[in-house]
This record gives structure tokens, C-alpha cells and sequence, in this order.
């Protein structure tokens, strides 16, 4: 299973709202090495002004979760993980921090070709930045497929971006043309980069039909 990062804060809350209105059931644990003492929960509020959340759980057993230790949640819609802090917990409920982190499973269903972090594909990007100024850069592509594309970016031009921002793809087909074509960000993450040991960023676009 490939998972990708989200830590931007507004792909955060989209995630978390959406577990919330579907009502999605969560596993929740929190001893990694004593995963068969779990609970299943659903989300019944979030507190934007404090930034938690409140989990209505199966069990009665809430005390034995220990405030001082992360708390895990796995959520089978879209194979959400993360973890969180325990801000309160009382019988039935218990109160977490909003995470900073959500893995989650590539939404991508259709053969993509990955290239990596040693890519040495580029196309040229241009979008509107928050000034309504027009920026053009030159952006690695960490894969493709017949829909979309994953590139890398650097901190300036992600913080520029959205979920649902539109940008302009400038590429050379294989036939050596010069192909454009209008995309839209459909998810904002960071990765690993295992060689240098450094976090950078990545964003997957979708083609506008």
C-alpha cells in the first residue's frame, strides 16, 4: 500500500471533517506493541478555538488509555493513520489533540509510472500567487499517469498553494512537442528524502477535463 503524507493544515481539517460527517468507525489504540487492546470510536465534534477533537468510544474502558502516551487511529476510508495527544477523557468520551500528520493511501486507482525523489523529469509550472502575480518555475515530476502527476516543490511555491488551486503544466510530449494543459491540486503533502535526511514537499495534480 502507498501512503503519502498531509500535514498542511487545510488538508488536515478536510480529512478530519470528512471522518466526522461520514460517521467513519476508528481503531483506536495506543501501545504499539499491545495492539490487541483497541476501541472503535467515531468523531462527534471538533473544536476549532481549542483544536480537538471529541471521540465518542465503544468501550467503557477510557482509563486505561494513558494521558501521557500518543494515542493511534486508523480509519479504514481511505486508510487514514495518525496520532494524536490525550487533551481529556472521561466515560464513553475522550478529547485529543488535532494531529499534524494523516497518512493516508494514494487516491489514484489508475497505472501511474513513479520516477522518485531521482527524477530527472522536469515541465514547467505556472500559477497565480496569492498576490494575483503570475510565477513560472521549473519542477521535478516524481511520477505520472494518464490523469495527473506528483512534483516536487520547494517551500516558496507550496505555501503559494491549495487544495483545488489551478495551475498551467508546460511539458514536452515524447513526440517532442510542447503540450499545456490546466491541473488541479488535488493533495498537498511532504516527503522524506532518505539520502540527504531532509523534508521536502510535494503536490498531486489532477488534468481538467
Amino acid at each position: 500500500m502507498n501512503l503519502i503524507d498531509i500535514d498542511r493544515q487545510h488538508s488536515l481539517s478536510s480529512l478530519v471533517e470528512s471522518l466526522k460527517r461520514n460517521k467513519s468507525k476508528m481503531k483506536v489504540w495506543q501501545s504499539i506493541k499491545k495492539t490487541q487492546d483497541f476501541s472503535y470510536g467515531i468523531i462527534v465534534d471538533i473544536n476549532s478555538f481549542s483544536s480537538t477533537i471529541k471521540i465518542r468510544l465503544n468501550k467503557k474502558e477510557v482509563t486505561e488509555f494513558d494521558k501521557h502516551q500518543d494515542l493511534y487511529f486508523h480509519s479504514p476510508c481511505r486508510e487514514i493513520i495518525f496520532k494524536a495527544k490525550i487533551k481529556n477523557k472521561y466515560e464513553g468520551f475522550i478529547e485529543i489533540s488535532f494531529p499534524v500528520l494523516i497518512k493516508m493511501k494514494e487516491a489514484r486507482a489508475e497505472r501511474r509510472t513513479n520516477l522518485g525523489l531521482q527524477s530527472n523529469q522536469y515541465v514547467n509550472l505556472l500559477l497565480m500567487n496569492k498576490n494575483k502575480e503570475k510565477l513560472e518555475t521549473k519542477l521535478k515530476v516524481l511520477d505520472f499517469s494518464d490523469r495527473g502527476l506528483a512534483l516536487s516543490v520547494n517551500k516558496f511555491v507550496f505555501e503559494e498553494l491549495d487544495v483545488d488551486s489551478k495551475v498551467l503544466v508546460k511539458k514536452i510530449s515524447p513526440s517532442g512537442e510542447l503540450e499545456s494543459n490546466i491541473y488541479i491540486v488535488r493533495n498537498m503533502g511532504s516527503i522524506l528524502n532518505k539520502i540527504s535526511s531532509t523534508k521536502e514537499f510535494r503536490i498531486g495534480l489532477e488534468v481538467s477535463y
